[in-house]
């Protein structure tokens, strides 16, 4: 393990945008980090029938399964999802580095020399996982622990063929397909099979705002089983990145959270989680306010995610402020 490369990132892409993300980000991190002994694996999930491929000089690609079968269990962005994360586990049982990282291909560390300070510091400070969080404004994601958009696992504290990155909700409904033969049979499968149930649901609904507060930290997304597996326990020590976050402390709904503990609050209350303090207040680009995620270390800036690519129109002008202001 020590004659190899020290660190193993591992990224996924699938369209002609992920693969841009993918190409300027080895830019960066090449020019960031004088440290040489890292390796880039990559899944190429664009569709069998138009692969893009990126420069095989740079990176180690592997080619992606074929997704077709998986139209016919979810929807197309559930299908890229259990796609992304089904590609993060297989990236994973082929790394033989002590350190492995996940890296979305629109996550770009702008600290410098961060490949040494972040393994330093996770060796110093005995650590087994460190990452970025989900941002606190997705309050239906898990809080307190990295997610998979950025994240560093020492595989001398955690066997990496034990960590599975697949979806919970999305495994779960694959399985009912099994025995499906179509979507609607399928989603009455997974409907309330009580009375009861019914009943509690319409409730629910019925009760509006207030019990959208059950959606608080209950989806079982990419990571879940990693956040299961290790939060709150003492086994395997770990640590976060602080996203930039600004609540209006003042107004009406915040004022409303103060009410609530943090379970049932959609502004997390753990002290130190989220940064007030980002990019413009040291004398950066102001990122957080023209569509970008903030992630701060040690009171420094850390990192930009894009976030959504899949999703979003403005991936060109996004592309370009990136290449002005960090590239």
């Amino acid at each position: 393990m020590d004659k190899g490369p020290r660190l193993t990132i591992c990224s996924v892409y699938h369209s002609p945008e992920t693969k841009e993300f993918l190409e300027l980000n080895w830019e960066l991190v090449s020019r960031l980090n004088s440290a040489k002994d890292w390796i880039w694996t990559v899944m190429d999930n664009t569709p069998s029938d138009s692969r893009i491929t990126v420069d095989e000089k740079k990176f180690i690609v592997y080619k992606g399964l074929d997704i077709e079968f998986l139209r016919d269990v979810f929807s197309w962005p559930e299908v890229v999802s259990f796609h992304h994360s089904m590609a993060i586990n297989y990236l994973l049982r082929r790394a033989r580095s002590r350190f492995v990282m996940l890296l979305d291909n629109d996550f770009f560390i702008v600290y410098p020399e961060w490949i040494n300070s972040i393994l330093e510091h996770m060796i110093k400070n005995d650590l087994g996982i460190f990452g970025a969080t989900y941002h606190p404004q997705y309050y239906k994601k898990y809080r307190y622990f990295p997610a998979c958009n950025c994240t560093f696992i020492d595989s001398t504290k955690i066997d990496l063929a034990t960590v599975d990155f697949t979806q919970q909700f999305l495994v779960h409904r694959f399985l009912k397909m099994a025995g499906a033969k179509d979507r609607k049979e399928l989603n009455d499968s997974l409907s309330p099979a009580s009375s009861w149930e019914r009943l509690f649901r319409k409730i629910v609904k019925f009760l509006g705002a207030a019990t959208k507060r059950t959606k608080i930290g209950y989806l079982k997304d990419t990571g879940y089983l990693l956040y299961k597996r290790f939060y709150g326990r003492t086994e395997v020590k770990y640590e976060t990145l602080q996203a930039v976050f600004r609540p209006d402390m003042k107004s009406r709904s915040s004022l409303i959270d103060s009410f609530f503990p943090d379970r049932w609050s959609y502004i997390p209350k753990k002290k130190d989680y989220y940064a007030t303090i980002g990019f413009r207040e040291k004398g950066l680009f102001d990122f957080s306010n023209n569509g970008f995620e903030e992630h701060m270390w040690q009171g420094k800036p850390f990192a930009v995610h894009v976030r959504r690519v899949w999703k979003r129109k403005d991936i060109p002008e996004c592309t370009e402020i990136l290449k002005k202001t960090i590239l």
